[in-house]
C-alpha cells in the first residue's frame, strides 16, 4: 500500500520594499540633477554652432553673389540673389532657435537677431559670427 504525502508548497512573494524603492528614485534624481543641466548646455551649444554655419554660409554666397554680379561694396543682394535652386544656397538657411538672419549689404556682415549674451567670457551660446 501506497501512502501518499501532500506536501503543502509555499508561495514566497518576491517583492520590492518601500525603501527600496526609494533608494532607486533618490538615485535617479541625483543623475537626473546631474545630466539635465549638461544637456541643455550641450543642445543651445550645437544651436549656436549651427546658427554661426548658417552665418558663414551667408557671407559666402555673398561674396560669390558679388564675384559674379560685379557689384560695388555698398550693394545688398536680395535673398532672391542669394537662395533658391540654382542659386549659391539652395534653400533659405533658417535658425535652429527661431532666430532670422539679416543678410545686410557687402561691407556688413550677416547678423542673427538672436545676437550673443551679453558676456565675452561665455561665449558658447554665441549666434554671431566670429571672425
Amino acid at each position: 500500500m501506497f501512502i501518499l504525502h501532500q506536501h503543502r508548497r509555499r508561495t514566497v512573494h518576491v517583492a520590492f520594499t518601500l525603501v527600496e524603492i526609494m533608494f532607486v528614485i533618490f538615485v535617479m534624481s541625483v543623475l537626473l540633477t546631474i545630466a539635465f543641466p549638461v544637456w541643455l548646455r550641450a543642445r543651445t551649444n550645437t544651436r549656436s554652432k549651427n546658427c554661426r554655419l548658417n552665418l558663414t554660409r551667408i557671407e559666402s554666397a555673398k561674396e560669390q553673389w558679388a564675384i559674379d554680379s560685379r557689384a560695388r561694396s555698398t550693394d545688398t543682394p536680395t535673398p532672391a540673389d542669394l537662395y533658391g535652386p540654382g542659386k549659391y544656397v539652395k534653400q533659405p538657411p533658417v535658425c535652429p532657435s527661431n532666430g532670422t538672419y539679416t543678410e545686410g549689404d557687402l561691407l556688413t556682415d550677416a547678423v542673427c537677431s538672436i545676437g550673443d549674451n551679453g558676456t565675452p567670457a561665455d561665449t558658447y551660446d554665441d549666434h554671431i559670427l566670429v571672425p
